[in-house]
């Protein structure tokens, strides 16, 4: 399942079985193989090889956990 707001270039081979949430953007040559899970905002840019079952969450920003 691709969300409606990701963008995924035409030429970029996704596998099957792959959840792409809202905000990813994947770039032109980029494989991505089966049954991968990619949260919201996530990039993968040119030239990006995946392998199989991964999950790729979104990191939080470090300064948000800085302490004073």
């Amino acid at each position: 399942m691709i969300s409606p707001l990701a963008f995924v270039h035409p030429e970029a081979k996704i596998g099957e079985n792959c959840e792409i949430g809202p905000f990813c953007y994947i770039d032109a040559n980029v494989e991505l193989g089966d049954n991968n899970r990619l949260m919201n905002s996530v990039t993968l840019l040119s030239g990006a090889r995946i392998g199989k079952g991964n999950t790729f969450p979104r990191c939080r920003d470090r300064r948000s956990t800085a302490r004073s």
